[in-house]
Formats: structure tokens, sequence, C-alpha cells
């Protein structure tokens, strides 16, 4: 059969696929560093791998190779410990090693593709014969039908004369009535379904038609027996066996002389061989088509020159890899001889190709060719020609890169000259080396030793010298073990004391291991012995070492347990998994009690903080980091008591929690003093508004005196008004509307003293800090105007609230716009200027800074200002600043002082949370 030329399609050069095995690994190791660095994933070992599988995919196995070294040395490099160095830690190994083998038969694969391509390409010249053998078949099961259709005529003739003939001829005959129903069955078909010829059963065919198929014959035999036409189906009928068989059938009516259907005639083929041959053919079809395809991208990809001559010696023909090796994209050259080879060796190609193409035989030869860079590389070509009725039609050429093996050939003949000189270094290296090396029989006995061996024994070599050299109490367990071993075959190893040449007896690690035939039989045994003495004596210390190990971690135990700190340990899970002797006292839970899943943490902390607890340890579960909360805890006795439980997480080398150790300190007495602190702190902050309010009393008596002298004119007039004749109704109200405004005036004034003097407890809410800023700017405004302050306010005009105490915010800021009016009263060349200031910091936090014109802050009492009791007033007392910072600090913010940068003066201003950092 003749072989088919597949169209040429364009391949990709070597270089590029050799560039994307360099490439896939590196974008590989940046996508595993960018999951690691983004989101924690470490998906190191499968972005390798698909790597090294989309290289295998793309390029093919050599490529894929060469991205598996380049993998493996990055693997090493960047993930493997230590990193950024190629040396590689024993423990390490376990994930090398599997990962380089998985690697590389990845690449295995890659290279039986190229097998199973071969495989497919013999497939489809087989299926092409079977196809062919079909087609033949076909054509005599044609000729078969038209003998059998002459054969049921003249048996229409002569029906009792050829009974015997029907009954043994090789298919289904029967026959039917004018009404279809069967009257005569052949004994094929008798045998062929098992049913009697008195088992009609009132069908055609009787219980052999298969059931999914009978309603569709009856509804055709019907359609037939009305029109009296030949009937012609595919049916499946049962064999005697039980198994469905596909079958033609055709029934051909006999008619009278007036044309009326007198009775039918049926015959039945087995066609299941056929129908399976036809959808065989159907799928080789396919086959063939796919591996048209990928026989052309073999010969495209494969790494060999492919090229195809006409009859006379023409290159008509170059596949892909020709061409990229060459440079020239043209898959024509037009010529005898390649145009790239090597001017040399043309002369001796052509004398060659001529004789190769008057005799018709095949042609081989070595030849330099040159590549598109132009460097010349060995060759090795072969072509084989085509032939058709014995005539040669083409020829086909395969041409491969020999120049390493070229390399190769002179460099055995170099290596074998090295080969004797390796030999001596050999038996150099083995009387070097450290080790006692001996070669035995298969009988056991020593017939070589190195010479570490004849000097550690003596020099006199023999096995009852090697025997008495070993310790009298290890010989006969030895020579037992010996025995058994060399019965078994299995390799044997033992360690003995042997008894060196100065007299004294050492501990070694025999070794012996058998070398077989292709039998399976052992032929000679190689033993090694190493001195394992200081081994040794290292166990003894080690036993030792984990003597005074287990004492240290009883005392330990004993530490732990003494310490007046509630000590505990927890899984990753969480589960508690050990606490110590003081936390068992406190609680009067033992161990057994206190660990385990599913314990009801309620029965240890108190009811009001349990649900604060619980949140802060799942928070830091979920987080992985440090919790620290204060909880009060329930004694043995039932009391409460305060604790900081502070729990911290422990990490292996990859970063995964493996447990938790957690700690719990008593500040019942801490918290006592906090409360008594934050009391005294409460009182010097009133004492201090209490104060700073009698500073000012002159203007808080002026802002009251002003509004109630109002009031007492507009009475007046109101009078005045109601004495006359005849009272202006309209005066005397407008004269009372302005006595009640004068009058809430003057409750405001004293309802912002009040509460200033009042000492009431801490209540926050959500509060405007320009509210505020407006309502001490009101209360203020006549001692500005006293001291000649101009006052200016640039306050944001959407600014969000903050959760603060009115009463302490005001308290704030008056401390700070007096501190300005103070700091200004000694200026006399410049104007007594105040700015108070509301924004948002880049942070989210909400600032409030009040500047002024002063004499600004000398450096010596810059690091005194928040000093308790320090002043630079004559007959202050100290505490305004360090109650102010104390404020600001409870409500999470920070107060700070900053000199004016273009003016005189200074600035204090205080930060609270925003609304992002609200915690109500």
């Amino acid at each position: 059969m003749s072989a088919s030329i597949l169209p040429s399609r364009p391949g990709r050069p070597a270089i590029l696929d050799y560039g994307i095995a360099c490439i896939i690994p590196a974008l590989a190791l940046a996508l595993d560093v960018t999951f690691n660095r983004l989101w924690g994933i470490d998906p190191s070992a499968s972005l390798f791998l698909c790597g090294i599988v989309l290289v295998a995919w793309i390029s093919g196995p050599r490529p894929a190779l060469l991205a598996t070294v380049l993998t493996v040395l990055a693997f090493d490099y960047f993930l493997i410990q230590p990193v950024y160095s190629f040396a590689l830690e024993f423990r390490e190994l376990s994930r090398l090693v599997p990962f380089t083998i998985a690697a590389l038969f990845m690449v295995s694969l890659s290279a039986t593709q190229r097998r199973a391509i071969d495989s497919l390409r013999h497939a489809r010249d087989k299926q092409r014969e079977t196809v062919e053998e079909l087609r033949k078949l076909n054509e005599t099961l044609l000729i078969e039908n038209a003998e059998r259709a002459r054969a049921e005529e003249n048996t229409r003739r002569a029906e009792q004369e050829l009974q015997l003939l029907v009954d043994n001829i090789p298919v289904l005959a029967a026959r039917y009535r004018a009404d279809g129903s069967m009257d005569f069955r052949n004994k094929v078909w008798r045998d062929y379904t098992g049913l009697s010829q008195d088992n009609a059963e009132g069908h055609r065919w009787g219980s052999a038609l298969h059931p999914d198929d009978r309603e569709m014959v009856e509804r055709a035999w019907r359609a037939h027996i009305a029109s009296g036409e030949a009937f012609e189906i595919e049916q499946r009928l049962r064999r005697t066996d039980g198994e469905y068989r596909w079958h033609w059938i055709r029934r051909v009516p006999l008619r009278d002389d007036n044309g009326n259907v007198i009775r039918w005639y049926g015959v039945g083929f087995d066609i299941e061989d056929r129908r399976l041959a036809e959808e065989a053919r159907r799928q080789s079809e396919e086959a063939l088509t796919e591996a048209r395809h990928e026989l052309q991208l073999i010969i495209d990809t494969i790494p060999v020159l492919v090229l195809r001559h006409r009859a006379d010696g023409i290159i008509d023909f170059v596949n892909q890899v020709g061409r990229t090796y060459s440079g020239r994209t043209t898959t024509k050259w037009t010529t005898r001889t390649s145009v790239i080879t090597h001017p040399d060796d043309v002369p001796r190609l052509e004398a060659s190709w001529d004789v190769a193409l008057a005799t018709g035989g095949s042609f081989e030869s070595e030849v330099r060719l040159r590549r598109y860079d132009g460097e010349y590389r060995w060759f090795a070509t072969r072509r084989v020609p085509l032939r058709k009725d014995g005539k040669v039609i083409a020829w086909y050429a395969a041409t491969y890169d020999i120049e390493d093996r070229k390399r190769a050939e002179d460099a055995l003949r170099a290596s074998e000259a090295q080969l004797a000189e390796a030999r001596r270094e050999l038996q150099l290296t083995i009387d070097t080396i450290a080790t006692m090396i001996v070669v035995l029989d298969q009988d056991g006995n020593a017939y070589f030793a190195n010479k570490p061996a004849q000097d550690y024994i003596g020099h006199n070599l023999s096995v009852e010298n090697v025997r008495d050299a070993i310790h009298p109490d290890d010989r006969a367990r030895v020579d037992e073990l010996w025995r058994k071993h060399l019965a078994s075959g299995e390799p044997f190893q033992t360690e003995q004391r042997m008894r060196r040449a100065d007299g004294e007896y050492r501990w070694n690690l025999m070794t012996r291991v058998p070398r077989r035939d292709e039998t399976g039989k052992v032929v000679r045994w190689y033993g090694s012995g190493y001195d394992i003495e200081d081994r040794k004596r290292a166990e003894d210390a080690l036993r030792a070492s984990e003597a005074e190990l287990a004492q240290t971690q009883r005392q330990l135990q004993l530490t732990i347990d003494s310490i007046p700190v509630m000590v505990s340990t927890f899984d990753a899970d969480g589960s508690r998994s050990f606490v110590n002797r003081t936390w068992q006292t406190y609680t009067g839970h033992d161990q057994k009690h206190a660990t385990g899943k599913g314990l009801n943490t309620s029965a240890y902390y108190h009811p009001d903080d349990l649900e604060t607890f619980e949140e802060a340890w799942r928070t830091a579960q979920a987080l992985g980091e440090m919790m620290s909360v204060d909880v009060r805890t329930r004694r043995a006795d039932g009391v409460y008591r305060w604790y900081t439980m502070r729990r911290a997480p422990q990490y292996d080398e990859r970063g995964n929690i493996i447990k938790w150790y957690s700690v719990g300190i008593d500040v019942e007495d801490r918290k006592i003093a906090e409360s008594a602190l934050h009391t005294a702190q409460a009182a010097l902050a009133h004492a201090s508004r209490v104060a700073t309010l009698g500073e000012i009393s002159a203007t808080i008596a002026h802002e009251v005196n002003q509004p109630l002298g109002a009031i007492v004119a507009n009475g007046q007039a109101c009078l005045r008004f109601l004495q006359r004749e005849t009272p202006d109704l309209n005066d005397v109200r407008g004269a009372i509307e302005w006595i009640v405004k004068d009058g809430n005036r003057a409750g405001e004034v004293i309802r912002r003293v009040r509460g200033l003097l009042k000492k009431a407890d801490i209540y926050k809410l959500p509060l405007d800090v320009n509210e505020i800023v407006n309502e001490v700017v009101t209360l203020l405004r006549s001692e500005l105007n006293a001291k000649r302050v101009t006052l200016r306010l640039e306050l944001a005009p959407a600014i969000p609230q903050v959760i603060a105490d009115r009463v302490q915010l005001q308290q704030v800021i008056i401390n700070l716009v007096m501190n300005g009016i103070d700091a200004m009263q000694t200026i006399r060349d410049r104007p007594h200027a105040l700015l108070i200031r509301s924004c948002m910091s880049e942070t989210g936090q909400v600032v409030v800074a009040v500047s002024d014109s002063g004499i600004g802050i000398p450096d010596e009492i810059t690091g005194h200002l928040f000093d308790a009791f320090f002043s630079t007033k004559p007959g202050g007392l100290g505490m305004g600043l360090s109650i102010c910072r104390s404020i600001i600090e409870d409500h999470g913010g920070r107060l700070w002082p900053t000199e004016n940068r273009k003016e005189p003066g200074a600035t204090f201003q205080f930060a609270l949370p925003g609304p992002q950092q609200l915690t109500l």
C-alpha cells in the first residue's frame, strides 16, 4: 500500500522551545512569591509541576528536561532551607526528592508521546488493510445476495425437492401466509433461535425478536403486507445462547396468476460482524484523520531534518526543523544537494548520491551542514526510496545531528587512555579510604582486603585470622549469624568487637552484601567494616544525657507548679492540654477535669466578663495573635478576683500554630489601686475646674450681671408702660419678651458654670466638637474682651462626632484657652490673637488646636509641661496640663504642644479617635 504524503505546516524554532523552558519556571517562581506575600499561600510544588507539564505539552521532552533542571535548582535555591543557597539540609530531601521524581515522570510521559505516535501510524496502516478487506467482503456479500435471490426463485418452483437444501443453507429461511403469519422455518432458523417448528406463538418471528425492535418490525411488516411490496429490514434476533445479534431480513411475495399475494418467503443474514466492522471502519477513519494531523505535527516537530527528493534527486520538501536549522523559509530547495552542505563535503556526497540514484539502493552518509548562524555541525543522513510498481517515485531522507556523537567519539578515545590511570587511582582510593573493605567468594572465604583492613588485622589475611580478631564474647554469635546469611543469601550486618593490630578491642559495624549472576545465584560477597567505638561511647553518653534530661524536666515541672502564676497550655484547636499546680489550687479543679475538649469555661469566669473573654479568645485564634484581657476569675471558695489572662501562640517552621501558652496574673490589687487613682484624678479635675472658674469669676459675674441689669431696666420700662392712662400692650409685650430672653441668657450662663462646678460621674456620649468649642467661647467671651484678646475660629464644617464626656472636654478647651490668654499678657509689641481650629487628620482623627501669639515655649521647660505641680504662673497649681493630658488619653487620644512655624507663640492641640476608630 502506498504511503501518503501529508502537507507541511510551519513549526516553531527549537531555540524558542528552550526559551519557553527557561521562562515558565521563572514565571512559576514569581507566582509562588506573589501568592506567598499577598495571601500567605505556598503552592510552590503544584505551581512548578504545572510549569513542567506546560513546557512538556508546548515544547516537548528535551525542553521539559531543561525546565525540570531549572525548576529543581530554583526550588532548592529559593524555597528550601537554607534559602538563597544551593546547600541542602538532609531533612529537606523529603520535599526535593519526591518533587524531582514527579517532574522526571512528567518528562518521561512527553518522551513516550513519540513512541505512541509511531504506534498510531502502524495502527493506521492496519486499519487501511482492514477497510480494504471489508470492501472486498461487501462485494462478495452483494454477489451472494444476488445468487440467493435466484435460489429463492428456483425454490418456489421446486419447494418439495429442495426442502433438504433449504434446511441446510447457512441462512435463516421462513415462509409466511398471505396474512403474514409464519407457517414454516428451516432448520438453520430453528437451530439458531432454539424454537421448534410448531412454536409460532402468533408472532412473525416468535419470541426470538428483540423486545425493543418488535413494534418497529411489526409496523413495517403490516405496511408491506398491505402494499404487497418486498420487505427489507435490519433487526436483532436472539440466538439459542441468549445473545441478540443483528440480522438483515428480506421477504418477497409469491403471487398467483391474478397478481394476488398468496405467500411470502423470507431469509435472514447475520450482519452483526458487518455492523461491527462498519463501526470499526468509522472509528478507524476518524483515527486516520487524527493520525494524519499528528503525523504532520510529528514530521515538523521531531528533532530531525526530514527531506523529500524527487525521483531525479531534486529536493522538493523540507520539514520545519530543517527550515529552522538552515534559516530558509521555503520548503522546496530545487537542488540535488542541500545548499547548506559544507563545500568540502559536496563532491563526496554527490558521487555517492549518483550511485544511489542509479541503483535505487539506500543512501547513507555523514556530512557537515551550516546552521542559520553560520556554524557547521556534523549530521548523519539516510535516504530510502519509495517505489510504485517497482519504480522509484520519490526519496525520503532523515538527517540528524551527530556533532555531540563525533565529539563523544573523540572524547572516548581520550577517555580510554585515562581508563587505565583511573583503574590505578581506583585501587589507590580503595586502599586509602578509612574503611575496611573485604571481598569473599560464594562460600564466604575472604580473598581480597584493602590496605586499611590488612593494617587493622595485622597484614595477615585469612578466614581464620579474621575470625580470631573477633572478641571471644562475640565470636559464637557472629559465626551463627554469618552461617544463616550465607545460606539465605540475605545481606549481613552486625556489630562486633575487633582486635586492632595493637591489641585493643574496638566496636566495628560489619556489613556484607551479595552479588548475584543472571540466575540470581550468589557469586561473591562484598564486605565493609566501620569503627563505631566513638559512636558507641556517644550512645552511652546520650543515654546518660536522656536520664539527666528527664531529671531536668521533673525540675521544670516543679518550677512551673511552684510559680505564683496560673500557667496552662492549649492545643492548636483551642482545647486546654495542661494546667500547673497554682491553677489547680486556685480553681479547685485537678488536671483531669481542667483539660480536654468541650470544657465549660463559664465555671471559671464572671458571667459579666465571659462574653468579652470568649470574643477576645476567638479573635486571637482567628488572627493567630497574642491575647491579653482582664477578666474576673472564680476562686475555689467562690470569690472572684481580677486576673490578666495572656495567651500567645507557638508556630512551627511553616508558620502553623501548634500550641498556645497561657498565663494568668492576679491584678486584683492593681484594679483596686486604679479605681482609687481614678477617683483621685476625678476629684483633682473637679478642683482644677473650680480653680479655673475662680480665675474667671469676674468675667462670669459680668456675664450674669449684664442680662440681670437688662431684666431690671426692661421691668421698669414695663411698669411705666402700665402706669399710662391707656397702657400700650404692644410695648408691654415687647418689654416682657426682652425680660424672658435676658433671663434665659443668665440661666444659660449659670447652667454652664454649674455643669463645670458639679462633681459627677464621667458619662461619654457622641458629641460635636465644634459645638463644645462654641459653648466655651460663649462662656469666655467677656474674659477675652477684658484681656483684649482677638479670637478667630476656623472650625471644619463637616467634622464627625467623637465619643467624649462633655464637661471634661469643656475643661480641656477652657484650660488651653486660658493658658493662651495668660501667655500673651506680657506681650506689648504685637496684637493678642488667639486661634481655635478643628479638622480631620490624615489618620481619621478629630483634631482641635489652640494657637496663641505669646512668648512661646522655652526649650528648658519643654520636657516638664505636663509634669504634675509644674507651672510658669506665679500663683498656678501646676495641674492644668497634667489633668488635660490624662483626660485626653482616657478618651483614647493624645495632647501635644508645638511651636508656631511662621508666627510667634505656641500651639496646643489634641486628637481624638474618629468615626472609623470608635469603640462604643
